[in-house]
């Protein structure tokens, strides 16, 4: 490939930092389709560490179909969990765009993070049976609050959204699930690595 991100194989003097990525989908090479469609990817948990930058360049304009210009495009970064969108257009001629910059944590890092919530977790469900005062494993709007420190006001609110049969009772589990889905909530999974 022209920019030595595309090509896993060739990955023009820039080490290992390619070797591991791969391109699954280039509907970009021929004007086959009317969907062109990149995707260029390292395995869960494979991406080196460090500062990415994205660029799109117009390479060509093919002539075998009518294509508009300027040309929209949209990029799409997953990155950690979270998935953000970039959409602009770019015509014949124009230099190359940087789209976005992102950091990726090292394995050293993601791992730190893992262990820390883990450590947390754990603290959490401690509190749980401690708040658990008749020894159900499930917890009152009082007893929540008891255990993640948050007023009654606010235990109210997610016990609300984690008791899903309405019994009035929260297990860990349900408010582990229920707080998932917070906008902020980290995915520990998405933590793991598969180094060695």
């Amino acid at each position: 490939a022209e920019d030595g991100i595309r090509d896993s194989v060739a990955s023009r003097g820039l080490g290992d930092v390619y070797k591991r990525q791969e391109l699954d989908v280039d509907a970009n090479v021929r004007a086959e389709t009317r969907k062109p469609v990149e995707n260029v990817f390292w395995p869960e948990g494979t991406a080196p560490g460090g500062q990415y930058h994205v660029y799109v360049h117009y390479y060509k304009k093919h002539k075998k179909r009518r294509s508009k210009d300027p040309t929209k495009f949209q990029v799409m970064v997953s990155n950690g969990g979270d998935t953000t969108e970039y959409s602009a257009e770019l015509s014949a001629g124009d230099p190359i765009m940087q789209v976005c910059s992102f950091s990726v944590s090292t394995k050293e890092e993601r791992e730190q993070i893992k262990r820390e919530l883990e450590s947390e977790l754990a603290a959490l469900k401690t509190r749980f049976e401690s708040a658990d005062l008749d020894g159900s494993a499930m917890l009152s709007v009082e007893e929540l609050a008891e255990a993640t420190g948050m007023s009654v006001e606010d235990a109210e609110v997610i016990h609300k959204q984690a008791d899903k049969d309405g019994d009035g009772e929260v297990s860990l589990d349900e408010y582990l699930e229920a707080i998932a889905n917070l906008p902020s909530a980290p995915d520990l999974d998405s933590l793991s690595t598969n180094e060695d």
